[in-house]
């Protein structure tokens, strides 16, 4: 990176000074007795703020810019592991003033481990910034000695934990908790892949080490991410917005909502110069993409002194744990036929199981386009599943999966063991390869540029997915992972959050995916597992579920930190004998899934018998008993 290009680091800090200035947003003293933690705490918590945002583009950047739009060079991403470890300590000092702003307090008082370990998981936006300090202290290390599979890697994590402050500072309100959530981390990652493209674009058309080629390639490559990334962005935008303000008008009577209008007017600009770029790719576009570049930093600023800055909504404040947590009020007195037949959409599992469906219906009729044939009955396999995980998150089950024992346990059941098995065999992995397009510039390991198939066969090929796949390793995962989410805290530590409840509902579906991936077997996996371990195993995890649910129905004793005697519906009185028969539930659900897997290994193994035999012609056979005949001569 040329010296002369640090002058964008200094774009973002002085758009939040500015910003601050723009909305007289300035430090005024306290009354007396109030404690407040100053005005250098004040105007540094949002500069700090803003440098790790900074950092953290400037992070992804120079990884896409060596390996993911232009061959692997190695250069970027040495350089990349330095800005991470700077990386690490400003996200500290920035979660250090964020706490101390929270608590009001001096900074001299704040600045001790013990104060940060014992509040600092506590205050969300300071969590985010603690877990972007970890996560870019490993990528640091990570990248001492980089490779290619390693810069794909580090720069999804560090896109993801860019994303958190906003995923962590969501709009309140007991109608709009979901929807804030699951925007916010739309929006962190929408503009965090739009703003670190456009700046790996700036480098790689700033440097002569790459031909004409291999720039308008990039640039091409950044053109889907871009596009997919905006139309994100203001999607995401959009349902911010709904979630922060009562009426339109806001939008221009209020503090807020002029800052809003100033980031649209801001990121509009950024766009009518994106197309001017693309009307001269064949020209030099590096002063635009600089300019652009410009303009996306210092709408960072903004809307780093945005997040900071009160928003008119007046919803409905959480009052109890129920409607803190949840982000939806107490649900009436829990009945089966209410919980089934009722509806309560849950974004972010409705939106992925939308995106779910669709890419795999497009990708079968690519298929039948071009000719192709796909099996029927592995489309009817990925649509079931999609569905079944849908309706049990969107309809009251899922709510009332987080006040009650019994109900948590049904949904649990489903999403581990019905939907994980009905997954693999839609073959989703088949369908992706044999849709996209294998990439023709692929000379060796360390100078290819991938494309999305490249990136998915090397994550297939990686070492990690080759460990954490082994039957042995995935079955611990599937099994152990419920007895140590149910007979720890770990279980209370999660339900604590709406994002720790999606954790624990994605993990149930991954863990079970990974493990009757191996079993079932139709997706290419990284090893063959024998006949003989695919049934042991089966029968293995049927026998720990069913200890599982043995020890629960029988358990007199709050499982899993005693979140469920905690939350407490007014209508729940006997947290223990629901647990109880959540613990009947898991007994006793447990075998219609290893019936159903048994069912199908059979019918595979008839299959495979069946097309065995296909290929032994007749004329073979009458060759084979003629040689037998022959030895007893």
């Amino acid at each position: 990176m040329k010296t002369k290009n640090l002058f964008f680091f200094l774009i973002t800090p002085i758009s939040v000074l500015f910003t601050l200035f723009i909305t007289s947003s300035l430090w005024n003293a306290p009354a007396p007795l109030i404690p407040d933690s100053g005005p250098i705490v004040y105007f540094l918590k949002p500069i700090l703020v803003s440098l790790v945002y900074v950092l953290g583009i400037t992070v992804i950047a120079l990884l896409i810019s060596d390996g993911i739009f232009v061959p692997f060079k190695n250069k970027n991403a040495k350089i990349a592991a330095r800005f991470s470890l700077a990386l690490s300590g400003v996200s500290f000092a920035a979660a250090v003033f964020t706490l101390t702003q929270a608590l009001s307090q001096p900074l001299s008082l704040v600045a001790r481990l013990d104060v940060i370990a014992t509040y600092g998981w506590d205050v969300a936006s300071a969590r985010a910034l603690l877990l972007i300090s970890l996560i870019s202290l490993i990528s640091s290390l990570f990248l001492l000695k980089p490779n290619l599979d390693r810069v794909g890697v580090i720069a999804a994590f560090n896109v993801i934990g860019l994303s958190l402050p906003g995923l962590l500072s969501h709009g309140g309100g007991v109608s709009t908790h979901q929807w804030a959530v699951v925007s916010g981390l739309t929006h962190g990652i929408a503009i965090a892949l739009w703003i670190s493209g456009v700046a790996a674009i700036f480098l790689i058309v700033s440097t002569s080490q790459f031909t004409q080629d291999q720039k308008s390639l990039a640039l091409h490559k950044f053109g889907f991410l871009a596009g997919a990334s905006v139309i994100a962005l203001v999607i995401s935008g959009e349902i911010n917005a709904y979630t922060r303000f009562n009426n339109f008008s806001e939008l221009f009577t209020t503090t807020y909502g002029q800052l809003i209008v100033f980031k649209v007017i801001l990121l509009s600009s950024a766009l009518v110069i994106a197309f001017n770029i693309r009307k001269r790719l064949q020209t030099d576009i590096k002063k635009l993409v600089g300019l652009e570049v410009g303009f996306l930093l210092f709408t960072l600023g903004v809307s780093v002194v945005l997040s900071s800055t009160a928003y008119p909504k007046t919803g409905t404040a959480a009052f109890t744990l129920i409607e803190s947590v949840t982000g939806f009020a107490e649900p009436i007195a829990f009945d089966w036929g209410y919980a089934l037949t009722t509806f309560a959409l849950e974004p972010f599992t409705f939106t992925v199981g939308i995106l779910a469906l669709s890419l795999y219906i497009y990708g079968v009729f690519t298929l039948k386009r071009r000719g192709d044939s796909w099996p029927i009955g592995r489309s009817i396999a990925w649509i079931a599943a999609v569905l079944i995980g849908m309706y049990v998150t969107n309809s009251m089950l899922g709510r009332y999966a987080i006040l009650m024992f019994s109900a948590h346990m049904a949904v649990h059941m489903v999403l581990a063991m019905v939907v994980p098995i009905l997954l693999p065999l839609g073959a989703p992995l088949t369908l992706i390869l044999r849709v996209l397009t294998p990439n023709q510039t692929v000379k060796n390991k360390d100078s290819e540029v991938r494309n999305l198939r490249d990136w998915i066969v090397a994550l297939m090929n990686s070492r990690y997915l080759h460990t954490l796949s082994h039957p042995i390793i995935s079955f611990f995962v599937f099994a152990g992972g419920t007895w140590a989410l149910y007979f720890s805290p770990l279980l209370t530590v999660l339900m604590r959050s709406h994002l720790g409840h999606l954790f624990m509902d994605a993990h149930f579906v991954l863990a079970g995916y990974l493990f009757f991936w191996n079993i079932l077997g139709v997706d290419p996996s990284p090893r063959k597992v024998p006949d003989v371990l695919r049934l042991g195993l089966v029968f293995a995890a049927a026998v720990f579920h069913g200890i599982f649910g043995f020890i629960t129905f029988s358990s007199d004793t709050q499982l899993g930190g005693g979140w469920f005697g905690e939350i407490k519906p007014s209508w729940l009185q006997n947290q223990i004998a629901d647990q109880q028969l959540g613990g009947g539930i898991a007994w006793g659900f447990g075998e219609l899934p290893t019936i159903f897997v048994l069912a199908i290994l059979v019918y595979q193994w008839a299959s495979r018998d069946e097309r065995l035999a296909k290929r032994v012609t007749d004329k073979e056979i009458d060759d084979y008993n003629d040689y037998l005949k022959s030895l007893n001569k």
